[in-house]
């Protein structure tokens, strides 16, 4: 059964298709029991009402800069405010998931210095330990007309750098994946050796990365 299908969805305009399978594939486990999930950047509301539905025991939370228009029912609350709003972000955890979140989706401004504020806050203090964070739509990093993007040019490589993105959403990427190897040399080599990953693993997909945090 196609993510699409699975998860009641309109045939257009929720998430990507390619979006959807990943993770029909990763909540479909969680689908029904009485986890928390919160939502950064919503514009109308109509995912807020597809995650509703999908999960049926959820707690579900989103924040944008505005509050949408839309109607839910008493399982979903919806915040006004920045997704780098950190005193926000703690008040929305404590109201909605004080023992943490099981799923967070980052929908919100993909750009890199505030995708990176809000996941490192959350991560460290509000995600499960076993928990999913989802980054949408990174590849705009690679748009010209983006706030911080920039259009991949292929460069010469030289001794000590292989050039690309060094900021906005790939170069954000590029720092998750420093840390899934933090601790992937620890035979000696260095001493002390490094700390261990907080990431039990990270995924990338075409403007999707998924981050699993480590259990405790």
């Amino acid at each position: 059964m196609s993510a699409v299908n699975a998860m009641g969805l309109p045939p257009s305009g929720f998430k990507p298709d390619h979006y959807l399978r990943v993770y029909e594939q990763l909540f479909e486990p969680i689908r029904t029991g009485p986890i928390a999930f919160l939502e950064l950047g919503v514009l109308t509301g109509g995912s807020l009402k597809c995650w509703e539905s999908y999960f049926p025991a959820g707690r579900i939370a989103g924040i944008d800069l505005n509050v949408p228009a839309a109607e839910f029912g008493e399982r979903v609350r919806v915040y006004a405010g920045s997704q780098n709003d950190i005193e926000l972000l703690s008040r929305v955890a404590a109201e909605v998931a004080p023992d943490g979140f099981d799923v967070i989706i980052d929908d919100c401004a993909h750009i890199g210095a505030l995708a990176k504020a809000s996941f490192w806050h959350l991560f460290e203090n509000h995600l499960k330990p076993g928990g999913l964070y989802c980054i949408e739509d990174w590849g705009t990093g690679y748009w010209p007309t983006w706030p911080d993007g920039r259009e991949l040019v292929v460069e010469p490589d030289s001794e000590r750098r292989m050039p690309s993105h060094d900021a906005g959403m790939v170069g954000f990427i590029k720092q998750l994946i420093d840390e899934v190897h933090i601790d992937a040399v620890r035979e000696g080599f260095y001493e002390p050796p490094p700390r261990q990953s907080k990431f039990a693993s990270m995924k990338l997909y075409a403007g999707l990365a998924i981050v699993r945090k480590v259990e405790a």
